[in-house]
């Protein structure tokens, strides 16, 4: 058992061993408690300023190893402000667990063993099985001399990647404190969630060497284009094959289960306003020389096309004063048979005869 206390001389820890009758063993349990306190730190995270904890004597102003056999009480009571185990221990698991969203946690820490257990045995499990996830996958995406290069398949590996250090974290674990602890399902879930996290940072480098890739394949492309008229189309096209290879490797690159990772419609937007200028600026290069000049402009032919609105001749259903014109006059009844009377034909001229209605719908005026 162990009693801490702090006063205005600073933090005081009391160990007490129990049933310890000699130095000896006074100095083996001190042996063993420092190994497994030094154990402990190195696998705690530590404020990033300052030296890094690895002994009790970093953290206390002084330690003191005494036997349960001795004057403990009396010890205690000159040192003041002391607290008991059970209150070390919920102390222990408020400085383990700060974030104000584990307040259940926290509590539930206090108060059962298998929770304190979990958070024990299963947080340097976490670390553990952080680094190798991320080791994993900065292994494939590197070459021999440990240069970050392009992987087209690094979403599929950060996805295996993860799953293989999630089996071996779980089996380690053990089906027990999965299964019954709240401590050990929420350090598994953040697991995950810091795993994927951290993999973002490499999926962005991942992304930053496609857009690398792209620019210098559209540069090879163009090196094989020849000089024409038709220069400025052919650029184009080669830009545009260069952002559909980028925007489809893209899609390779993102993690599956990566929820949180952003797509990559902004570089693609990017790398086509990149391209445009380029191409403007070649263009400008070629024309100053005059190893380009550009298709002239054809002309434009234009055509108008209108309707008569009396291609055959005026019509007398419009304009009814005009059937006394001397030109010819067409008469068609609806029986399309000119009906004259054997008087009319008898007179001479039958034709005089045949006066046209002008309301009538069949007669038209000939021009």
């Amino acid at each position: 058992s162990s009693s801490s206390s702090s006063s205005s001389s600073g933090k005081n820890l009391v160990i007490v061993i129990e049933g310890a009758t000699t130095s000896d063993d006074l100095l083996d349990a001190k042996a063993k408690l420092e190994n497994a306190a030094a154990e402990i730190f190195s696998n705690i995270v530590q404020p990033k300023s300052g030296a890094a904890v690895s002994t009790l004597q970093q953290v206390f102003d002084s330690v003191e190893y005494v036997s349960s056999n001795g004057p403990v009480d009396e010890l205690l009571d000159d040192i003041g402000g002391k607290c008991d185990p059970a209150t070390a221990m919920a102390n222990v698991a408020n400085s383990v667990f700060q974030d104000s969203q584990t307040q259940a946690t926290v509590a539930g820490l206090h108060g059962s063993p298998l929770e304190l257990a979990a958070g024990r045995k299963l947080l340097p499990l976490s670390r553990e099985a952080l680094e190798v996830c991320l080791n994993t996958v900065s292994m494939n995406a590197s070459d021999e001399e440990g240069n970050v290069v392009l992987n087209r398949s690094f979403g599929s590996l950060c996805d295996a990647a993860v799953k293989n250090a999630m089996e071996q974290f779980d089996k380690e674990a053990g089906d027990n404190l999965l299964a019954n602890s709240s401590v050990a399902k929420r350090i598994r879930s953040d697991l995950v969630d810091e795993m994927y996290s951290d993999l973002e940072r490499q999926y962005d480098n991942q992304l930053s060497l496609l857009h690398d890739a792209a620019f210098e394949s559209f540069k090879s492309s163009l090196s094989k284009l020849r000089l024409s008229p038709r220069l400025a189309a052919d650029m184009e096209k080669v830009a545009a094959d260069a952002v559909k290879l980028f925007s489809d490797v893209s899609k390779t690159l993102r993690a599956k289960n990566g929820g949180g990772w952003s797509n990559a419609s902004a570089e693609t937007a990017s790398l086509k306003k990149e391209l445009k200028e380029y191409i403007t600026l070649r263009l400008q290069v070629a024309k100053a020389s005059g190893k380009y000049v550009p298709v002239p402009r054809k002309g434009v032919t234009m055509g108008f096309h209108w309707l008569l609105p009396k291609p055959f001749g005026n019509d007398y259903r419009l304009e009814p004063w005009q059937v006394h014109a001397k030109d010819d006059l067409v008469y068609v009844p609806d029986d399309k048979i000119t009906d004259v009377r054997k008087e009319d034909v008898l007179t001479g001229d039958w034709r005089d005869s045949v006066v046209p209605c002008p309301t009538a719908n069949e007669m038209m005026y000939l021009k």
